[in-house]
């Protein structure tokens, strides 16, 4: 166990100590912190003077009054006074009109009507129904008829609430988008995919350092080939932990830092990368739950296989060589995962949730955008441990046989001959 613990711990400190592990990480961090507050960046940037809604000279308000009253109140005009002080120049067109002139269908869709406030209730307890094309005026407006109403001096007076109609949806808003949401739910995966493709790489140098200076003989020699291998895997994995580790601190920096931003200098709240994909994605805990299950299982099986193409490379260059189908399989899962909603393939991308060398990336954003449910997300799960374990136990005796050694053969003629050797001295 002392040999164990301590070929994890060398493993280990050989990559964290690094001046490129420091390095690269630094990198990360800024580039996180850039993206998540991407959006208050922007705002930050951005003149508060730009508005999308159109500039008119004046603002068409139509007023519905079906207050029930116990005096005479004429709301309409004690709203005109308030709402234009000059009434020479008015800005306001206030109209009084019955419920039955008009239609919210028709108030959208009539580019001359801008405001429409209906107001209902009693005029103690007011409940007063607004739409408006130009959501900045609201608090003006709210403001203006709470000061009518108290100026009354009603007994039981009941500050009025105010409801608020919304647009009819054109397709065109960014809110619950499902190409929006598709697009966005990769976000998720894409720190894993980072994650998986380090342990992919700490596991394959490690062991190629050691094979490429002859130090694997020593090794060999002082413990097995199987403790070798595990122990390679066990610190890759450490490794992760304390990679996955630091990325929450930087996301929480990334929190700390947008509150820098303070609301008035961007005129309003501005939500971070990070809240807009939590409305985005109501299920999201549920969703980041099984991600993290999904890479955890997804790291060990591809720690497995870059463990066995390390094993036999000899060096560095031969195992950029036989590393590139694993890559080359985990960056399909990746874009399949990344593309398949975009197009709106869904069948596609439930077909390959169910694939063990696709699933870790793919299966996450499937049941993101709800192509997975719940059940079958799980099935996926147990299908993509039972493979690792197989594969486990198909390449341990392979990996003895081909960390000893040095073959310069072509990359298929190798592969199979250390197969063909490592099973045969499992017989």
């Amino acid at each position: 166990m002392k040999k164990f613990s301590f070929l994890v711990t060398h493993g280990l400190k050989k990559r964290v100590a690094r001046k490129a592990f420091i390095i690269s990480n630094i990198i990360i961090a800024i580039l996180l912190i850039a993206v998540v507050n991407l959006p208050r960046i922007i705002s930050f940037f951005t003149s508060d003077k730009i508005d999308d809604e159109p500039k008119i000279e004046v603002i068409n308000l139509y007023v519905i009054d079906e207050l029930t009253q116990s005096q005479t109140v004429k709301i309409t005009d004690e709203l005109d006074a308030k709402l234009n002080p000059d009434q020479a120049n008015k800005v306001f067109n206030i109209t009084e009109i019955s419920k039955d002139d008009i239609t919210i269908d028709n108030f959208w869709n009539d580019d001359t009507k801008h405001i429409l406030i209906h107001f209902t209730g009693t005029i103690n307890e007011p409940v007063i129904n607004m739409y408006n094309k130009y959501e900045s005026l609201n608090t003006i407006l709210e403001r203006e008829i709470e000061i009518i109403l108290i100026s009354y001096k009603l007994n039981d007076y009941q500050r009025p609430i105010f409801n608020y109609g919304e647009a009819p949806s054109t397709g065109d808003e960014g809110g619950t988008n499902p190409a929006f949401l598709n697009s966005m739910s990769t976000f998720l995966v894409l720190p894993l995919f980072i994650l998986i493709v380090f342990a992919i790489q700490f596991v394959g140098v490690d062991i190629i350092e050691e094979k490429s200076t002859k130090a694997i003989e020593i090794i060999i020699s002082s413990v097995p080939a199987r403790m070798h291998f595990f122990s390679k895997i066990v610190a890759s994995i450490l490794f992760i932990i304390i990679q996955g580790g630091l990325l929450i601190v930087y996301g929480l920096l990334s929190g700390l830092v947008g509150r820098a931003f303070p609301a008035e200098a961007i005129g309003e709240e501005t939500p971070s990368l990070l809240q807009v994909l939590a409305e985005m994605i109501p299920n999201w805990p549920l969703a980041l739950l099984f991600a993290i299950l999904f890479v955890i299982v997804g790291t060990l099986l591809y720690l497995v296989l870059a463990s066995l193409f390390a094993s036999m490379a000899t060096t560095q260059e031969d195992y950029q060589q036989f590393q590139t189908p694993v890559m080359l399989v985990l960056l399909a899962g990746f874009y399949i995962g990344m593309f398949a909603p975009m197009f709106n393939a869904t069948s596609f991308l439930k077909l390959m949730s169910f694939i063990p060398l696709f699933s870790p990336i793919v299966a996450p954003i499937a049941f993101t955008i709800g192509s997975l449910t719940i059940i079958e997300t799980v099935i996926s799960l147990v299908i993509l441990i039972a493979f690792l374990v197989i594969i486990t136990y198909i390449i341990t005796p392979v990996y003895r046989v081909a960390i000893l050694s040095f073959e310069q053969t072509k990359l298929l003629t190798r592969i199979k001959s250390y197969f063909k050797k490592g099973f045969a001295k499992t017989k």
